[in-house]
């Protein structure tokens, strides 16, 4: 069975990416097969992974019908790990699915049609704004995670995103379960951090994972270095943070 998860808040700045690519490369470093997916048009996964529009097959060209998911499949400098990648021309699309009949299924179509179990997990780095390919990662995931930064609007921001996740189990995926909420860029001993913290635990007791990502500039350096998080800065407080979430991850794997 493939895992499918969407890496999803409707916030900017939270981590998504990072937390996509940092999980995506501790479960290839675990020997899982993973297929990275881009569903964001500022293709912020593809560009930290050194993916240039020069390349044949995109997202984007996937979901216009121009190529064949499989083809857009492109390996990465890390074995076990691959990445459908996206450019700033998937905007485009967003419209087109917009028009389009049943658009919002685009996605978990061609992925139930055309890559069957090839991957034992995929994960999804979705958009900030809800749109038609928010919708698509979400109708075709089985689970969402979601990162979130200790600012005060935090919990204004789960309750939007909540909504849409009950939207989408309504009409498009009832089979979508939140797998955890995850604190990311936490600022060890700030009175925000904690306070975030204390409220996200005691409104969300089951769905916050124990482990919280700590503040690090490397996580801002190791784009510019065309590697993730653990492969730039092995050492650092939040590649450690990170191998704990992905453990957590691994042992919902266990458990189910």
């Amino acid at each position: 069975m493939t895992r499918k998860i969407a890496i999803a808040n409707q916030k900017g700045g939270v981590g998504k990416t990072t937390t996509c690519l940092t999980l995506a490369a501790c479960l290839a470093r675990q020997q899982r097969s993973v297929l990275v997916i881009d569903c964001d048009p500022q293709a912020s996964a593809s560009r930290w992974l050194g993916f240039t529009r020069s390349r044949a097959a995109f997202l984007e060209d996937v979901l216009a019908g121009r190529t064949r998911l499989a083809a857009a499949v492109h390996p990465t400098r890390l074995a076990n790990l691959a990445l459908v990648p996206a450019s700033q021309e998937l905007a485009v699309q967003d419209r087109f699915l917009a028009a389009r009949r049943g658009g919002e299924t685009v996605l978990r179509q061609k992925i139930d049609q055309q890559l069957g179990g090839s991957f034992q997990y995929i994960l999804f780095d979705c958009p900030p704004q809800l749109g038609m390919l928010s919708l698509n990662a979400l109708a075709a995931a089985g689970e969402v995670i979601v990162p979130v930064a200790p600012e005060p609007m935090a919990l204004d921001g789960l309750a939007r995103l909540f909504d849409t996740i009950s939207l989408v189990q309504r009409r498009l995926n009832p089979g979508l379960r939140i797998a955890g909420i995850l604190l990311f860029r936490v600022r060890s001993g700030t009175v925000l951090s904690r306070q975030v913290a204390n409220a996200l635990a005691e409104r969300f007791p089951d769905l916050l994972f124990p482990t919280c990502i700590r503040e690090t500039v490397r996580a801002a350096e190791a784009p510019s270095h065309h590697q993730t998080l653990i492969d730039y800065a092995p050492l650092c407080s939040a590649s450690a943070d990170y191998w704990s979430f992905a453990r957590a991850v691994l042992a919902q794997e266990e458990a189910s």
